[in-house]
């Protein structure tokens, strides 16, 4: 895992495939970092996590990735469950807006 020093010449429309200053690159691929999209007189800035690895490396990465993080942030890494109420939570928030339709194409 490697933190990118400048923005590389990998340069793409989709946004996730083009690498910036700052962003988390593991084994070639964007993992954490910005995006910037036009959409006619419109910016968008979202940062992501594309987390789509073998699950053999998927514990490794989220370890790895947990720890780099917490040293970035000078931060203890403290492992807290999710309980019941939260993962609730979450699911309602994934129905009523990412699974709508009219929220993820109102630009």
């Amino acid at each position: 895992m490697s933190m990118l020093k400048e923005k590389t010449d990998h340069v793409d429309n989709i946004c996730v495939n083009t690498f910036y200053t700052n962003d988390l690159v593991f084994q070639g691929k964007k993992i954490v970092g910005s995006c910037l999209r036009r959409r006619g007189g419109k910016l968008i800035v979202q940062g992501s996590i594309h987390v789509h690895l073998e699950t053999h490396i998927t514990d490794l990465f989220s370890e790895m990735f947990a720890k780099s993080l917490a040293s970035v942030m000078n931060k203890d890494l403290t492992e807290t469950p999710l309980d019941k109420s939260d993962i609730e939570k979450a699911l309602i928030v994934a129905e009523e807006r990412y699974s709508n339709a009219s929220w993820n194409n109102k630009y």
